[in-house]
């Protein structure tokens, strides 16, 4: 048994007995996550995956490849396709034509989220420029 699996006793009473392995020994207890807890992220490796590799700005209008499930903006994949490209410009998987193309509204809704908040954010940082000046 590897040392990642806990073994399974029974016991007399029909009670499930977990004894721990040394990896759940030594590892710290997670606290459980609810629909109430906001956990904050760093932005860099988000905005990076949320930006499209060909004109490397957030998504517009998101569309995903169907053979290898890249994502990019809708106008940046339409003009790689028009000008005899047909391969996904990420990993060169064939893309014979906008057929092999659907929209991401998901991706979409979350990069309008991630709009929203940086908006909020530059807000708070020229409040807190203007106040620095003022002092």
């Amino acid at each position: 048994m590897s040392q990642r699996t806990s073994k399974k006793l029974i016991s007399t009473n029909e009670n499930i007995l977990y004894e721990l392995n040394d990896y759940d020994r030594q590892r710290k207890p997670q606290t459980l996550i609810d629909d109430n807890y906001i956990q904050c992220v760093p932005a860099d490796p988000v905005l990076k995956s949320l930006s499209c590799p060909i004109c490397l700005d957030l998504f517009n209008k998101t569309m995903v490849t169907t053979t290898c499930l890249h994502r990019f903006c809708a106008d940046c994949i339409h003009r790689w396709l028009k000008s005899e490209n047909k391969v996904c410009p990420t990993c060169r998987k064939t893309l014979k034509s906008k057929r092999y193309l659907r929209s991401d509204d998901r991706t979409d809704s979350l990069v309008d989220t991630i709009k929203k908040q940086q908006a909020k954010t530059n807000e708070l940082a020229q409040i807190y420029r203007e106040q620095q000046h003022d002092d």
